[in-house]
C-alpha cells in the first residue's frame, strides 16, 4: 500500500484537513444506490470519511476544521452530525491546497497513526488494499471484547477476543468468533460457523457450518451452509448458496493477480480471494478462483468453477 506521512508539526493550524475526491472504483461495485461512494463505505460501523476524521482528532487531540471538495457534498451531513456544523465546510470549487493552511487527505484512504505525533494514510484504490487495511485496523482498534447488551450469544458459542459484537447480533450454538473481529448490528451467525479476523457489516447472515476469514462484508449479505469465504470483499446484498468456496492462494505460491480493465495486475499478496459486486447471486457448489471479480447483479450458476465474466449468467 502507498503511504503518505504527515505530522502535527507540519500542520500550521494544528488539525485542519482538506478532503479531496480521488479515484473511487469500489463504491459503484459494492453499493447499489449510487449515492454513497467508496469513501462512505461503512468501516467499524461508521462511514469511512467519518472514521478518518475521528481518528485524526483522536491522534492530534484537536480538530480545527474539515474542508470538502464539491464532489464530497453528500458526506457533509455525516461529518457535521459527528463534529458540528461549524467544523465542516464544503468548498465551492476544487481549488488547489493553500500553502500551510490545511493538510490534504484523499477520499479513498484510511488514516493510521504514524508512530509519532501525527498520522499516515493508506491508499484504498485497489480492493486488496482495502482488505489489508481492514486487517491492520482491526488489530489496532479492537483491543478488548465488547458485547452489546442486546446481542444474543448461545451458551455453547465461543467469543475468542478481542471482538466487537454490536446491537441485535445473534450468535448460535457451537459458533466461534476469533478476534480481532467486528460484527455489525443485527447480523446472525448460525450454528457451527467460524468467523475470524473479519469485518461483518449490518444485517448479514452467515449460515450453518461456514467459515469467514479476513473478509469484509458490507451489509445485507447471506451465505447458506458449508461456505468457505476467505480474503474476500462482499458488496451489499450478496447471496451465496451452499458449499461455495473462494480459493485464495495459487498452487505455485506466486502473488495473486487481479484484472483491472484489460490488464492483469500483480497484487503483491499471496492470499486474495474475490470481489463480489452488490446484489450478485452465487449458485451452490461454485468454486471461485483466486483474484476474481464478480460483477454487480451477476448470477453464477450452481457448480461453476468461476474464472471470469464469461461465467456470468444474467
Amino acid at each position: 500500500m502507498r503511504r503518505h506521512v504527515t505530522s502535527f508539526s507540519q500542520m500550521v493550524d494544528g488539525a485542519r484537513i482538506r478532503i479531496g475526491k480521488t479515484t473511487d472504483a469500489l463504491g459503484t461495485v459494492l453499493r447499489a444506490d449510487g449515492e454513497r461512494p467508496g469513501w462512505e463505505l461503512d468501516f467499524m460501523g461508521v462511514p469511512l470519511v467519518v472514521y478518518n476524521v475521528r481518528k485524526i482528532r483522536e491522534l492530534l487531540g484537536r480538530l480545527d476544521g474539515v474542508e470538502l471538495s464539491p464532489e464530497l457534498d453528500d458526506s457533509a451531513k455525516a461529518l457535521k452530525d459527528e463534529f458540528g456544523e461549524s467544523k465542516v465546510k464544503v468548498l465551492r470549487e476544487a481549488v488547489g491546497l493553500p500553502n500551510g493552511e490545511a493538510t490534504e487527505l484523499p477520499s479513498n484512504s484510511l488514516v493510521v497513526p504514524d508512530g509519532g505525533n501525527g498520522w499516515t494514510y493508506e491508499s484504498l484504490a485497489e480492493p486488496w488494499s482495502l482488505l489489508e487495511a481492514m486487517c491492520e485496523a482491526l488489530k489496532r482498534e479492537v483491543n478488548e471484547t465488547s458485547v452489546s447488551d442486546s446481542a444474543e450469544i448461545a451458551p455453547t458459542a465461543v467469543i475468542s477476543g478481542p471482538c466487537i459484537i454490536s446491537d441485535g447480533v445473534k450468535i448460535d450454538d457451537f459458533c466461534k468468533v476469533k478476534g480481532p473481529a467486528y460484527i455489525g448490528p443485527r447480523t446472525k451467525v448460525w450454528t457451527g460457523s467460524l468467523v475470524r479476523e473479519s469485518m461483518i457489516g449490518p444485517d448479514c447472515e452467515i449460515g450453518f457450518g461456514c467459515e469467514v476469514a479476513r473478509t469484509y462484508m458490507l451489509g445485507g449479505d447471506r451465505t447458506a451452509h458449508h461456505d468457505v469465504i476467505l480474503d474476500s470483499i462482499l458488496g451489499e446484498n450478496v447471496w451465496m448458496g451452499a458449499f461455495i468456496g473462494t480459493t485464495n492462494k495459487l498452487l505455485n505460491n506466486a502473488n495473486v493477480r487481479y484484472k483491472i480493465d484489460d490488464e492483469l495486475v500483480d497484487t503483491g499478496v499471496k492470499h486474495f480471494g474475490a470481489v463480489f459486486g452488490h446484489d450478485s447471486a452465487i449458485g451452490a457448489g461454485t468454486v471461485v478462483l483466486p483474484g476474481r471479480f464478480i460483477p454487480p447483479r451477476a448470477i453464477i450458476q450452481a457448480g461453476t468453477v468461476y474464472s471470469g465474466p464469461a461465467d456470468v449468467k444474467q
